[in-house]
């Protein structure tokens, strides 16, 4: 079953070799406003091997994902959840 999971910013991150592990606002740090990267290959994310994806948004905050389907989409299908729940009144 398909899930996107939204991580904090302390959560860490593992390099592609999995050697080493990195906070996750450590490894999209250089990322401009507007700008995302999808990282190449699944990284060990929370004790599971996972696809990563982040922009960093209009006030500087990233969104990063974690999911176990192809991390391409990931944002896509989050988005409109995300600002649907957000505008629950």
């Amino acid at each position: 079953m398909p899930f996107r999971l939204r991580l904090r910013h302390s959560d860490r991150i593992s390099s592609r070799s999995g050697k080493s592990r990195q906070r996750d606002e450590q490894v999209f740090a250089n990322l401009a406003v507007d700008e995302q990267r999808v990282l190449l290959g699944k990284r060990w994310v929370r004790g599971r091997h996972l696809y990563s994806v982040a922009p960093r948004l209009d006030d500087g905050e990233f969104l990063i994902l974690a999911t176990n389907h192809h991390s391409k989409t990931a944002l896509a299908v989050y988005r409109p959840a995300l600002f649907y729940f957000e505008n629950i009144t």
